[in-house]
């Protein structure tokens, strides 16, 4: 799952690039460069939460299992 919010944000930067690069063609850089930072800023925060979410995701999973593992026991 990490791997695919990796690529997620990978490919907004691009997209970000990509839009950066067809705004300079067109005369827009001042505007583009500080959409670019907000892009880049929302994708980096979204990566974050994203991680976390898993992070917790996989101590839940083990908790769980714990869990179980006690009531199999009793």
């Amino acid at each position: 799952m990490t791997f695919m919010l990796i690529n997620v944000f990978v490919r907004t930067r691009l997209v970000a690039s990509l839009l950066v690069l067809l705004a300079l063609t067109l005369g827009l850089g001042g505007l583009c460069y500080h959409r670019l930072g907000e892009t880049g800023s929302a994708a980096a925060q979204v990566l974050a939460a994203a991680s976390a979410l898993s992070r917790q995701s996989e101590h839940m999973t083990v908790e769980v299992a714990r869990f179980l593992d006690t009531v199999r026991a009793a």
